[in-house]
């Protein structure tokens, strides 16, 4: 059985009548399932890892970037053990006109295209990454003036003019203006850092020089802003930033932004 995690911003009004065309349109294409209402007083944890236990055959976070990351710590917090076969996959059903930068990079563009998404159940297995104990999928980023990095314990690097700094745990993107080198099961995250000069903002079509760095570890010391994670949450330094001993399986569209490892 599916198991919808309905986001608690969902219960507005103003959404009833979208509910209402994803919820038809999972019915005719048979993927029936449970819904958990996330609200106040709801564990999302408690109730995902209930549903784990019972035999959910995925998880479906019904909302935007938040709610995916929501799901996504309440899966990796799983004990396995507990629920003995494969790991049970998440997936996305994005609410239009949410921030969803993280279902567009699996390949799922609007809630109108994800009942046939869900139904081909095309699964690639991530790893996650985690920041000062909580997982993540996408990555970090924040645009800051000033800032003290230390990479796998053995390279500092001071920033100390305007630069855009992303940690990025997805693989080589498509359709981005420079390929990452890294693979999404190659147990690295990136850290990659782009000035911001005056041209820079005022430009899209000149890049300044991005420095690119592959680590296991990354320690951020000190910088004059806040880090986001999976675009959703703010998270201060110092924050210490690794892959995840765990990967998890995402159900994702043909058209997903990352490229897959070769067979």
């Amino acid at each position: 059985m599916n198991i919808y995690v309905y986001d608690d911003f969902l219960t507005e009004a103003r959404y009833k009548k979208v509910l209402d065309r994803i919820e038809i349109r999972i019915t005719d294409l048979g993927l029936n399932g449970r819904i958990i209402r996330l609200g106040v007083m709801k564990n999302v944890e408690a109730a995902v890892h209930r549903e784990l236990v019972q035999g959910a055959k995925a998880i479906v976070a019904v909302g935007d970037d938040l709610t995916v990351n929501k799901v996504l710590n309440a899966v990796a917090n799983f004990d396995q053990t507990q629920a003995p076969g494969e790991p049970v996959p998440i997936f996305i059903i994005p609410i239009k006109g949410r921030a969803n930068s993280i279902a567009r990079h699996l390949g799922i563009p609007d809630e109108e295209e994800a009942g046939e998404v869900l139904s081909a159940r095309l699964i690639e297995k991530v790893n996650l990454g985690i920041a000062n104990d909580r997982y993540f999928l996408s990555g970090l980023n924040t645009l800051c003036g000033q800032a003290s990095l230390e990479i796998d314990e053995n390279f500092s690097l001071e920033i100390s003019s305007p630069s855009e700094i992303a940690i990025v745990n997805w693989p080589g993107q498509k359709n981005s203006a420079y390929l990452t080198r890294s693979e999404k099961n190659d147990h690295k995250l990136e850290l990659i850092i782009t000035p911001k000069t005056r041209w820079s903002f005022a430009s899209s079509e000149k890049n300044p020089q991005v420095s690119v760095f592959t680590f296991q570890k990354l320690l951020i010391r000190q910088a004059d802003a806040d880090f986001l994670a999976d675009y959703t949450y703010s998270l201060k330094t110092p924050i210490q930033i690794s892959m995840a001993d765990k990967s998890i399986p995402v159900i994702v569209g043909k058209n997903r932004l990352f490229n897959s490892n070769p067979a």
